[in-house]
């Protein structure tokens, strides 16, 4: 049963980027196409009159009708009509695409959610994650983000990493993604970065890479740390000139130069933590903000607040573009 769900989940995501990612004549087949030869190849059962050719006309016929089955009023979801797509109950699950490598190494992959009442490309928030067995994203996070029209991804360090590895592992995996997100659904100039606890300085650093042209950030809108240390471990009113260096090297020193920096959210479920490194950010010229849940709140608040600053911050409104390929002048 679970082989079955991701494999269909697989070949609704593969048949639906086909269509949103690649622009042909109809007549557009296997045979001169290498991404439906690909699809082909993985899944002949999208080849619907079994001639061995796969037209992109048959992909669209295989979408509609893995829509048809999944949806529980058995019709395909109509994408021309937003409130009948939304309405459409949203069931997490697996992921739609999983184990897509972005290095050579082992461990070196990505997972990711697609929204189903929105058509890919879409804005995206990756977790990232310390701990090898972080199979999924927080549980509301990922409903909420979904329900919203947000993808969510999870990146995974190389087997055997550590936190120092992870940084490497951060960057190479949002450089393929900066690259060729759009060609797995992702919206690649409107990406965020979600962490809590440890994994805060990578989050920060993910956040700060110069993946644009100029030394600017590039697709990373914003950034999200929940339960950050503290900035030197305490709250005890450290240097704010110096204490970043001290808790955050690595991100730190991507700050001598100023650049473009995303929009920083501190999301803290102590009610007088997180002071310390909102001041030692903003001494750096960054815009952060900072929520403290109140002692009702805790953490499902935080997540809630997450969400609406993810959609603040990566415009669901904007219009969706094919992001140029970045190594060339003159691009975003």
């Amino acid at each position: 049963m679970y082989f079955s769900v991701m494999v269909r989940s697989a070949l609704l995501l593969a048949a639906g980027l086909v269509l949103f990612s690649i622009s042909a004549a109809a007549e557009t087949a296997s045979e001169t196409h290498p991404g439906l030869k690909q699809l082909l190849q993985r899944y002949p059962e999208a080849d619907l009159n079994k001639d061995g050719s796969l037209t992109l006309e048959e992909a669209k016929g295989f979408r509609t009708h893995l829509w048809q089955e999944e949806t529980e009023a058995g019709t395909p979801v109509d994408r021309t009509q937003p409130e009948a797509a939304a309405a459409v109950p949203i069931r997490p699950g697996d992921p739609l695409l999983d184990d897509i490598a972005y290095g050579d190494l082992p461990g070196q992959r990505f997972d990711l959610w697609l929204p189903r009442n929105a058509a890919p490309p879409c804005p995206t928030v990756f977790c990232l994650a310390l701990e090898p067995d972080a199979a999924a994203p927080p549980a509301d996070l990922l409903k909420k983000c979904l329900e919203s029209g947000i993808a969510v991804g999870v990146l995974h360090g190389r087997d055997g990493g550590d936190g120092p590895a992870y940084f490497k592992d951060v960057e190479l995996g949002l450089r393929f993604l900066r690259k060729n997100g759009h060609a797995h659904g992702v919206r690649a100039d409107r990406m965020a970065l979600f962490g809590q606890g440890a994994v805060a300085e990578q989050v920060l650093y993910g956040a700060l890479l110069p993946l644009g042209e100029e030394g600017q950030p590039g697709g990373i809108r914003c950034a999200a740390l929940l339960d950050a240390p503290a900035c030197d471990g305490t709250e005890q009113a450290p240097d704010p000139d110096t204490c970043l260096a001290d808790a955050y090297p690595k991100a730190d020193s991507l700050l001598a130069a100023p650049h473009g920096a995303p929009v920083i959210a501190l999301l803290c479920s102590g009610r007088n933590t997180g002071d310390s490194l909102m001041q030692a950010l903003r001494r750096k010229s960054l815009e952060v903000v900072l929520n403290n849940a109140a002692e009702n709140e805790g953490i499902p608040h935080l997540i809630r607040q997450a969400v609406l600053f993810f959609k603040e911050q990566l415009d669901l409104s904007a219009d969706t573009v094919t992001p140029a390929t970045p190594d060339k002048k003159g691009q975003p």
